[in-house]
């Protein structure tokens, strides 16, 4: 099984908090659930090659979007992502970006609409695991490709999962 790389963003009007406070919620995530998640870290070094300061790092990104990057979490296993997903469930505008294991995505659906996608024989989509009414796939990247065209173009009526009404 290949890491699983999830994105942690905050949404531009959604989230009242600071990109600091976020960050510090993304440590307290970490000290809940011990080994199996770590993050990715931007360090500064002395001239010796000591660290003297490190800090969480998210995605930088040439276009506009209307979320911030907040972190690169590293996960070992789904239940990881789900983890996450119940974590940030209370808090509004903290969700997930970009997130893939191998070439594979990992999507948010309401359960409705996984119902809906999981019944359809176009898309090969595995259930990871469910927080409330929101189910969390994985799915190849030609497999989304398809569904968001599809999804665009009206042939399927379902939402695009949150991260994908926010940016490209």
């Amino acid at each position: 099984m290949e890491e699983i790389r999830l994105e942690a963003v905050t949404i531009d009007g959604e989230y009242e908090g600071s990109k600091e406070e976020a960050r510090d919620l993304v440590k307290q995530f970490l000290e809940e659930t011990g080994d199996d998640v770590t993050t990715r870290y931007s360090k500064q070094v002395d001239e010796d090659g000591n660290v003297i300061d490190k800090e969480i790092r998210g995605y930088t990104r040439q276009s506009d979007i209307w979320w911030t990057s907040i972190a690169i979490l590293v996960i070992s296993n789904p239940e990881g992502v789900i983890q996450f997903l119940k974590f940030v469930k209370d808090i509004p505008g903290l969700t997930i970006g970009l997130t893939m294991e191998g070439n594979s995505r990992i999507k948010i659906f309401s359960d409705i609409d996984f119902t809906l996608i999981d019944n359809s024989t176009e898309y090969n989509v595995e259930k990871l695991g469910e927080v409330d009414d929101q189910v969390a796939v994985k799915m190849s990247e030609e497999d989304w490709r398809q569904l968001r065209d599809d999804i665009d173009t009206g042939e399927v009526d379902v939402e695009l999962p949150p991260e994908d009404q926010i940016g490209p």
